[in-house]
């Protein structure tokens, strides 16, 4: 573990709508500078936290547009 102090493992860690402690946890368990993609993408993660209701809508969208689509070459 890093020097880093980390949060002890718990419910409420991980329990947020968004996610950004359980990020913030993973990213204070990685040795610094081993898996450098995995801390850029949980600092990612934990700066900007993931928008379920814009991805719905995208998937939504896609889906939608492969009926369309299909339903369309009839």
């Amino acid at each position: 573990m890093s020097s880093q102090s980390a949060k002890p493992n718990s419910a409420s860690a991980e329990s947020g709508p968004d996610g950004t402690d359980a990020a913030r946890e993973v990213l204070a368990a990685i040795p610094e500078g081993a898996h450098p993609n995995a801390v850029r993408v949980a600092m990612e993660y934990a700066a900007k936290p993931f928008d379920q209701d814009a991805a719905f809508a995208f998937g939504l969208g896609l889906i939608l547009d492969g009926l369309e689509r299909l339903l369309g070459q009839e």
